[in-house]
């Protein structure tokens, strides 16, 4: 038990230390999606925002053309220094703090709007991180999640490889060999949001090359600028393309839907 204890402590290491940059960052199409969803909800001025593993702040500049005031944490506390010195084009109130999306410092009902976007995957316990975003979230407030989807030829491949090694880190970018890279699909966080009191509301693939061709790793500067963003709105593809991103709602306990 203490050998596995002690192993686990050292996956979730690797993120603190902020070992490998691109464990950290996203691709910019990504957000594009994640300002498709928060247009969607529309704008407003009284809204404060969580955003829940920031990495090196992809998602600040976006999130805050929608919102008035931003809260943001990671668990390294070397990115957490790297965003504070440059909160660029950021013209809101934005709060950094370096926590553990496991256990979150926030009081119950607190936000209106929580993004967790490449965070679940890299957790140890992700089903305690959903709970935790459910938990601070205000009743009827908005939740914008994202996960690597395995639901594909990469998920087959990862599957195969898991299989032979201890550290089951796979990933179809490269970037996670000492960290964690739990086996995410569409349909494992839908089942996660509803029974941690979500309704996903709407539903987006991305990057549906990578899906099927996990090996080209050479080309991925090539496949990030064509992520077929529009052939990944509907089903089947928005379910097994290689991102899957979704705008959930959490359930009022007051309303009767």
């Amino acid at each position: 038990m203490k050998t596995i204890v002690q192993k686990h402590k050292k996956r979730t290491e690797y993120y603190k230390e902020r070992i490998n940059i691109h464990a950290h960052t996203s691709v910019p199409w990504q957000q594009l999606i994640l300002k498709d969803f928060l247009a969607d909800i529309g704008r407003n001025e009284n809204e404060i925002c969580l955003d829940v593993g920031m990495g090196i702040g992809n998602n600040l500049e976006t999130i805050s053309r929608f919102v008035s005031e931003i809260e943001a944490f990671d668990i390294s506390p070397k990115v957490v220094e790297a965003v504070k010195r440059s909160p660029e084009n950021i013209n809101i109130p934005l709060r950094v703090i370096c926590a553990n999306a496991e256990h979150m410092p926030y009081d119950d009902n607190s936000f209106d709007l929580v993004i967790c976007t490449e965070v679940l995957e890299h957790c140890l316990k992700p089903d305690a991180v959903i709970r935790e975003c459910a938990r601070v979230m205000k009743p009827g407030g908005y939740a914008i999640f994202s996960v690597p989807n395995y639901l594909n030829l990469a998920g087959l491949v990862k599957k195969i490889y898991d299989s032979f090694h201890d550290k089951k880190t796979w990933d179809a970018w490269g970037n996670h060999g000492s960290g964690i890279e739990n086996f995410t699909t569409s349909r494992w966080l839908n089942r996660l949001l509803y029974t941690s009191g979500f309704f996903v509301e709407e539903k987006r693939g991305g990057d549906l090359i990578r899906s099927w061709l996990p090996f080209f790793r050479r080309f991925y500067v090539l496949i990030d600028r064509y992520p077929f963003l529009g052939a990944t709105k509907r089903w089947p593809l928005n379910a097994c393309a290689m991102n899957y991103f979704c705008l959930a709602k959490k359930r009022d306990t007051n309303s009767p839907r």
